[in-house]
């Protein structure tokens, strides 16, 4: 099982991802890369924007690397900004084990 299938990728393991496109992956990048590619989409697509400005329910994915680890993190747009909601670390175990 992948890191993102741990996470409920497709359905925001309890989290209700909004609109497509709704996950940045920023593959082997850091949160900012993953934050840039976010920022890059929604100046591209306002109404995309728009609909989580109006629904701060919803949810979108960012995934990144940081010390290594695989990130999940859920944001919401709330009060004119991107809010961190929740995450998951995936951390790696011992070979072999």
């Amino acid at each position: 099982m992948t890191f993102r299938e741990l996470l409920g990728f497709g359905v925001g393991g309890g989290f209700p991802l909004g609109p497509e496109q709704n996950t940045f992956d920023a593959v082997a990048g850091n949160r900012a890369a993953a934050e840039a590619l976010r920022e890059t989409y929604a100046t591209a697509n306002p109404t995309w924007l728009a609909q989580y400005v109006a629904n701060p329910s919803l949810n979108i994915l960012l995934l990144y690397t940081d010390s290594g680890d695989s990130v999940g993190l859920f944001q919401v747009y709330a009060g004119g900004a991107w809010r961190d909601n929740s995450s998951a670390r995936g951390v790696r175990g011992t070979p072999g084990t």
